[in-house]
This record gives C-alpha cells, sequence and structure tokens, in this order.
C-alpha cells in the first residue's frame, strides 16, 4: 500500500489493529510505503500511521547497477539504460530475452519509417539508487534522448515478504 506524504504525516511507523509493526518504508517521492498483511477478499484490515521509524531490516539489495530481493536479481545496462537481465535466484533463469532489444529500451523511429532508421538514446546515461529498502527498491535512469526533453525510467523492485515479524 501507498499513502500520500500528507495521508502519513504523522510519522514513517505503521502498525496493524492489534498494534504490531509492519514493514513500512518511506519513499524518495515522500509516499509511506507499507506491506499490507492477510487482508481478506471483500475484507478490511485496519492500519495506523504512528510517530516514530519506519521498519528496518534488510529485504532489498541495490547498486547503480541493478536490484535484489529474494527471488529476483534485474541489472541495468548502463549504456542504454535498459533492463539487460532479470534472473530468477532460485534456478538461475534469465527471464529477458534481450537478442534484439532490451527490456524497458527507449527506441525512436523518425517518421513512417518501418525500423530502418531507428535510433536509441543519446549518452551518457545516468543511474542514481532513490530508494533502498527494506520494503521497496527504486532505481532512476535518466538520459537525453531522440524526440524528447530528457528520458527519465524508474526501475522498482518490491522485497518478498512473508509472514515475519518485523521489530519496532
Amino acid at each position: 500500500m501507498f499513502l500520500t506524504a500528507d495521508q502519513s504525516g504523522k510519522g514513517d511507523r505503521v502498525v496493524d489493529d492489534q498494534r504490531r509493526p509492519i514493514l513500512s518504508q518511506r519513499l524518495s517521492t515522500g509516499e509511506l510505503a507499507f506491506h499490507a498483511e492477510k487482508v481478506p477478499a471483500f475484507g478490511v484490515r485496519r492500519y495506523r500511521v504512528e510517530n516514530g521509524e519506519g521498519t528496518t531490516g534488510k529485504g532489498i539489495e541495490i547498486d547503480e547497477e541493478g536490484i535484489a530481493n529474494d527471488k529476483l536479481r534485474l541489472t541495468v545496462d548502463l549504456e542504454s539504460g535498459a533492463i539487460s537481465s532479470i534472473i530468477m535466484k532460485d534456478s538461475e533463469r534469465e527471464l529477458v530475452n534481450s537478442s534484439k532489444y532490451k527490456l524497458n529500451e527507449f527506441i525512436y523511429i523518425r517518421g513512417r519509417e518501418t525500423g530502418e532508421n531507428i535510433s536509441g538514446i543519446a549518452h551518457p546515461v545516468s543511474v542514481r539508487v532513490e530508494d533502498t529498502g527494506p520494503l521497496i527498491g527504486t532505481l532512476c535512469v535518466e538520459s537525453n534522448a531522440p524526440g524528447c526533453n530528457k528520458l527519465t525510467r524508474k526501475v522498482r523492485l518490491i522485497a518478498e515478504v512473508r509472514d515475519h515479524k518485523y521489530g519496532g
């Protein structure tokens, strides 16, 4: 779940109706993200934002080249800014077929041509870490690109969350 900065102005700590701390994280956008657990279909669970810090812990590994959680490792190509690889950790299976294009790659076709004048992004590509977890990791990939003033792509990965007990 995501709450705006106004909705979550009291703090970064989220508790459930039993006052148990819930995994939460303040994002670079000002939003508060938290993991809403075991919400039944067509049902309700109540959560409260309180004064205090969000949950700490390790759920996301992130740097300028990629993001990983317990299940996936995502890699950004530093030349194009596209996603060059997503690997399932348990089987080492590659999920991106980059034989022609990469995932989330910027392609620009001039006029009505059918692929003859394809051009990608203009270098350099800038990659910066925006959110470092424990719940969400976000990379911001920026570059110049033909046909637009600036190209910004955000890549976000959510931690695999099981029925953990989070300390507060």
